[in-house]
């Protein structure tokens, strides 16, 4: 170990060989760069999720997502990454996440929820997000007042 105390001195290193390399170095660093951060539930649709690690954004790839339109990740903060992914509506969507045309591949499982209409108050989404709304219970003929950027709309809402 080399402490440097004298501000004035400096180490150079001229040479370095390598004589073994326990572990799988290789796939430990592949795995490190694959995480990947998703709910396990969600009442708006499509989801967000993201990862830790876009230097190689181009290689990756997302499936099991609902609909036509492959979910494309984007670029986010600290080299970061996100991706709006659509969820179907009838089922837990299995999605996978892989990393480097394939090296390492992330499953996760998201269920989007339904939104109770007698129950909850105020939701706030993003443009062009969806919500699965449902009346459990009560008066299954109430109206129900929608107010989107301060305009009301009522609707009367009848049982699933």
């Amino acid at each position: 170990m080399w402490r440097n105390l004298d501000e004035t001195s400096a180490l150079q290193v001229r040479y370095l060989r390598l004589k073994s390399c326990s572990g799988d170095w290789e796939d430990n660093r592949i795995d490190n760069m694959g995480g990947v951060t998703a709910p396990a539930t969600t009442t708006v649709s499509p989801v967000c999720i993201e990862g830790g690690n876009a230097r190689f954004i181009g290689t990756m790839a997302i499936t099991g997502y609902y609909g036509e339109n492959a979910p494309v990740a984007k670029h986010a903060p600290d080299n970061g990454w996100y991706a709006d992914v659509p969820l179907d509506p009838d089922a837990a969507t299995n999605l996978t996440v892989s990393f480097q045309d394939g090296a390492s591949e992330v499953q996760k499982t998201v269920t989007w929820l339904p939104v109770d209409m007698l129950e909850e108050q105020n939701q706030t989404i993003r443009l062009n997000d969806s919500l699965r709304l449902v009346v459990s219970e009560g008066d299954a003929n109430e109206d129900v007042t929608f107010t989107i950027e301060g305009q009301n709309y009522v609707t009367d809402i009848a049982p699933r």
